[in-house]
């Protein structure tokens, strides 16, 4: 969504890990499809593409995030260890 696109943006202008990181979510992301939503702030977007089945599944490490994307009855991938990733099934 538009309003991820935003918060990635933000962030990036910042320093340190979270700028870094959010660098490399911004160019994974210009590889993807970007729908829209009715939604402005990041989190509600991604909470109406889950709980609207427009999406599969949602990646985050976020955990109010993840909870909400699991109580909207949708799947959360999110970053195990260093290397893996784990699926956190509703």
């Amino acid at each position: 969504p538009e309003a991820v696109l935003d918060e990635l943006a933000g962030l990036q202008r910042g320093a340190g890990e979270a700028a870094t990181a959010a660098s490399v979510a911004a160019d994974l992301a210009a590889r993807a499809e970007t729908v829209t939503t009715d939604e402005s702030y990041a989190d509600d977007a991604l909470v109406e593409l889950a709980a609207s089945g427009r999406v599969d599944g949602v990646v985050t490490n976020d955990r109010p995030l993840a909870s909400r994307v699991l109580a909207a009855d949708a799947p959360v991938i999110g970053l195990r260890g260093r290397n893996a990733l784990a699926i956190t099934e509703p």
